[in-house]
């Protein structure tokens, strides 16, 4: 039954968030600060192999996509500073 399904593909002003949606028009995705809009860009089918493509953990939009009928996600990883020592040991 889900291969059946048909799930949207959008982005946005920031190129590593993607949302996906089982809405053709997005309308269910979160509203997004600063005025951007969702754009879309594919269509698939609602099945593991297809929606890899597109996010990094397939499982968790699934999931989503099942019960909220839409996933939000980056699809880079963040890279987080770390704070430097004021000080070098020897």
């Amino acid at each position: 039954m889900d291969k059946a399904l048909v799930v949207y593909v959008f982005i946005c002003s920031h190129p590593a968030v993607r949302g996906l949606s089982l809405e053709r028009d997005g309308k269910n995705l979160p509203k997004l600060e600063g005025g951007s809009v969702w754009t879309p860009i594919a269509a698939t089918t609602f099945a593991f192999e297809n929606l890899k493509r597109h996010v990094l953990d397939p499982d968790l939009a699934i999931l989503n996509l099942r019960t909220k009928g839409y996933h939000v996600t980056r699809i880079t990883a963040e890279i987080l500073e770390l704070p430097h020592a004021h000080r070098r040991s020897a």
